[in-house]
């Protein structure tokens, strides 16, 4: 399984072409990076990284690449992350989930994975919970068993959000281990900052290099304007047993070119039956949104700030729904359904129309 530089592109333009994205965006990564492997080798790498994001009512699509010039050899890798909703009830969901990946390396060193699974989610007030499992293929010079159990949850808290996911694992049907990861991210304008933790648990696992029990790392955005940011990050990772990369350490800095695929309208939305208004404030920590649906039992919101997951809002009287969300300064893109029916672009907004002639409502928050 092997992915060249040309096949980045080729996902990044086929993953979403047949699909009628609700929302579709891309980056683009220029960073170098202070390395060590394996605790013993030193590098300074040079790498281009684009990412797209493809969101519907019933999908997530994330691709991913990275080509890397490490003091003369080159490193270059692809993913493929994907989501399908296959049924929904009120809170629950049911999903169809796959990754596709691989790498390949100047020196002949070549590595894949391959993985599909079924991943169960509860919707809770601004989080959910979720418990899946998945089996496939890893390539490491031979091909080998992988099966793992994805068991976490997430919860927005004011402008902040915290996500803890366990991974139990078995490669090769002999390598046995759990990793366990806490994650904290929070918006500040013009900053976002994100923080990680990550533990190891096992027993008779492989003696190699680096092989951390504990690691974390750290990063920090800093939105230059709308389409441009700056990144630092650094920290330390474990050895990936599936496909055989060293453990490490690194730090790195570059700058992030963002943008979305879309073209606006010129109306602004009408209020209808259904909702008959729609507005956002900015409080000290999240950002306030409420929505007038008088003859509402149900009202949801899905935003490129939620990955396009389904938030429910509260009632709070006279037919008006609210909820908080962290959100970072800029322009952003949303829906809102009632009782589960078709999502609409909420009043007041701006309608926008991507290449795939899905509407989205356009909103500025300062």
């Amino acid at each position: 399984m092997i992915f060249r530089w040309s096949s980045v592109a080729a996902l990044l333009t086929c993953a979403v072409t047949p699909l009628a994205a609700q929302s579709t965006s891309a980056s683009l990564d220029l960073s170098a990076a202070r390395m060590r492997f394996a605790d013993s080798i030193d590098a300074t790498a040079l790498s281009i990284a684009p990412t797209l994001h493809a969101a519907g009512d019933r999908y997530t699509i994330d691709v991913t690449g990275a080509l890397s010039r490490l003091q003369g050899a080159w490193s270059n890798s692809s993913a493929l992350d994907a989501a399908l909703v296959l049924a929904r009830s009120g809170r629950f969901a049911l999903d169809a989930t796959g990754i596709a990946g691989g790498s390949v390396h100047s020196g002949g060193t070549r590595t894949g994975q391959l993985l599909g699974g079924a991943r169960a989610r509860v919707a809770l007030p601004n989080g959910s919970v979720w418990a899946g499992a998945g089996a496939g293929l890893t390539w490491d010079s031979k091909w080998r068993s992988l099966r793992r159990v994805d068991i976490g949850a997430w919860r927005s808290i004011g402008s902040s959000a915290i996500a803890l996911t366990a991974l139990p694992t078995i490669a090769d049907d002999s390598i046995r281990f759990t990793d366990t990861f806490l994650s904290v991210s929070h918006a500040a304008a013009p900053w976002t900052l994100a923080a990680s933790l990550g533990v190891r648990a096992g027993s008779q696992l492989p003696s190699l290099p680096a092989n951390r029990k504990v690691w974390g790392q750290v990063a920090a955005t800093l939105a230059i304007t709308e389409g441009l940011a700056m990144v630092a990050g650094g920290g330390t990772y474990p050895v990936d047993f599936a496909q055989g990369f060293p453990g490490g350490q690194f730090l790195s800095l570059g700058l992030r070119i963002r943008g979305g695929v879309s073209a606006p309208l010129q109306a602004v939305a009408a209020p209808t039956p259904d909702l008959s208004d729609f507005s956002l404030r900015r409080t000290r920590t999240a950002v306030e949104f409420r929505v007038r649906a008088p003859r509402a039992r149900l009202v949801e919101l899905s935003a490129d700030f939620t990955q396009w997951s389904n938030v429910r809002l509260q009632p709070v009287g006279a037919g008006w729904w609210t909820v908080s969300l962290p959100v970072a300064p800029g322009t952003h893109e949303l829906n809102v359904r009632v009782d589960g029916g078709r999502w609409m672009v909420p009043p007041g907004t701006v309608p926008r129309r991507d290449e795939f002639g899905t509407v989205t409502g356009v909103i500025n928050v300062p």
